[in-house]
């Protein structure tokens, strides 16, 4: 027995399996204290005490080992379904501790002392034929999938653990059938039942490996691992989550669940790194199995961010670097409304040589966060000293007026000493090489600086 309380509870943090059979021998215990209080109760006031404390245990035993089996069996319950049924355990709850107030729940409830002990006879209302009807699903649905399973188990000590699984819901609806057709006179005998299930399962526990400590063991070390895991099996389905993913994807538990999981495959598939609230991840996929069948597929997704803006970020201010650009350009993709703009700040030596290049930088810093804001900030490329590069999709009149804003908006800000800036833009075909239009784009610049700077001049489409 101490070898399963050790690997039930001496663990950092618990897995979902151990929690919730944990939470199975907690409401066992008080159902259990019930029984017994209400068995040497001597009053009715006693008596009902006693079943209201064992009903706190009863109501929740069977649901947290539904919950147990079908996560043991890799279904998931949805996050709705899941609320609706603890909202309606706690209706059921509130019906029975307001049970001698009205008859929604026990239309009548007598005190007696007569057979082996003392205890309630009562007559069901309304509310305990829904629980009976609740609980008994619940019984249904964990005898369906334990069967579904034990049909298609091979292994012998699988067999055994889904033989133990499939006890559970017997005996409970026996101890049902026992108690209605009056085999145990007005003795409730379904807290025996679910003592008998909690000593099955720890039995399943020590002799089967029902909660494998050892797989425990290297799914805490998995747990503390930086990268997020994730464990589809052979149809597809997720069975397995890290911390780390539970933290990237709080909504994996949820209907979302099939959304974010083509999202990490598309990923892969597409070569592509994952943006995640402004960090970058890179997506690997090792599919499980022998040579003949796949039987279960690992994503990992390892945080990047780190080495991209050693790699791809301008150091001084945040926007792309020139390695990005030509990242950006392999990458590229040709759309009608997609325009290369080049610009740099008009008379940017002279800032320099009059003001220092400390100050110098604080302008570089502020146009780059101007443009970041008037266009995405992965548009923004720094080309080199004062020159920046933008790689836009938008309408020809949308961005002319963006880029012609830029000058009027920088006349009109206090907080800054005035400056402006000049470009040249052209819209990319899909035949144009990278540097014709870079070359038509730079001419086009030149000739903004020609007509007087602080403006921005579009390069000819031929």
């Amino acid at each position: 027995m101490s070898y399963i309380s050790i690997g039930l509870l001496y663990v950092s943090k618990p897995s979902k399996n151990q929690q919730i059979l944990l939470f199975v021998l907690a409401c066992n215990l008080i159902n259990q204290i019930g029984t017994v209080l209400n068995m040497q109760a001597t009053t009715f006031e006693g008596a009902l005490s006693g079943l209201k404390l064992a009903y706190i245990g009863k109501i929740y035993s069977i649901f947290f080992l539904l919950i147990f089996i079908l996560k043991y069996c890799g279904i998931t319950m949805n996050d709705v379904v899941k609320t609706v049924l603890s909202a309606l355990h706690l209706m059921i709850l509130g019906a029975v501790w307001t049970s001698d107030k009205h008859n929604l729940y026990y239309r009548t409830i007598v005190f007696s002392e007569d057979g082996l002990f003392p205890h309630l006879e009562v007559t069901p209302g309304i509310m305990y034929i829904f629980y009976l009807i609740l609980i008994n699903t619940y019984v249904i649905v964990v005898a369906v999938i334990c069967i579904s399973k034990l049909v298609h188990s091979k292994d012998r000590i699988q067999i055994s653990r889904m033989l133990c699984m499939l006890s559970i819901p017997i005996i409970v609806l026996l101890s049902f059938l026992l108690f209605k057709l009056g085999v145990t006179a007005e003795y409730d005998c379904t807290s025996f039942a679910y003592l008998l299930d909690t000593i099955i399962v720890i039995i399943a526990i020590k002799k089967y490996d029902l909660v494998d400590f050892v797989s425990l063991a290297k799914e805490e070390i998995v747990d503390e691992f930086a990268d997020a895991v994730l464990v589809l099996d052979d149809s597809k389905k997720l069975i397995y989550t890290n911390r780390q993913t539970e933290k990237l994807f709080p909504e994996i538990d949820t209907i979302k669940r099939d959304v974010i999981l083509e999202k990490v495959e598309e990923a892969f598939l597409n070569k592509k790194e994952l943006w995640i609230d402004d960090r970058l991840y890179a997506v690997r996929k090792k599919t499980l199995g022998n040579t003949n069948e796949e039987q279960s597929t690992l994503y990992t997704l390892t945080d990047n961010t780190v080495n991209y803006r050693l790699t791809y970020e301008d150091g001084l201010t945040g926007v792309g670097n020139r390695s990005a650009l030509v990242h950006a350009m392999e990458a590229l993709e040709v759309s009608d409304n997609l325009y290369f703009v080049i610009t740099d700040i008009d008379n940017f030596k002279k800032i320099n040589d009059t003001k220092g290049h400390q100050a110098g930088d604080e302008y570089l810093k502020y146009y780059a966060k101007l443009l970041s804001q008037l266009f995405s900030p992965k548009s923004v490329f720094r080309y080199g000293g004062d020159e920046f590069v933008l790689l836009v999709d938008m309408s020809g009149d949308e961005l002319e007026k963006r880029l012609n804003g830029i000058n009027e908006f920088l006349a009109g800000q206090s907080q800054v000493d005035i400056f402006h800036v000049s470009g040249g833009y052209i819209r990319v075909d899909k035949d144009m090489k990278p540097d014709l239009f870079m070359k038509r784009a730079d001419d086009a610049l030149y000739e903004a600086k020609k007509l007087g700077k602080g403006r921005f001049e579009k390069a000819k489409q031929e």
